[in-house]
């Protein structure tokens, strides 16, 4: 997940360097692949914490 949110930070920071130098089409594509990472990121942490609480109950039950 780590990596995911760095190649998202990454693209932000391509995105504002390709705006200050006037490359607005290249900027604006960056910042949705950008947008699309966070989106990643974001459901992997609710697969994850989804996950958790699923093994947590498992293992309530178990005990």
């Amino acid at each position: 997940m780590r990596t995911l949110e760095e190649r998202r930070n990454i693209l932000r920071q391509i995105s504002q360097a390709e705006s200050s130098k006037g490359n607005g089409r290249w900027a604006t594509m960056q910042e949705e692949r950008a947008e699309e990472m966070k989106v990643h990121v974001e459901r992997l942490r609710e697969l994850l914490a989804k996950s958790a609480l699923s093994d947590d109950e498992h293992m309530s039950k178990v005990e």
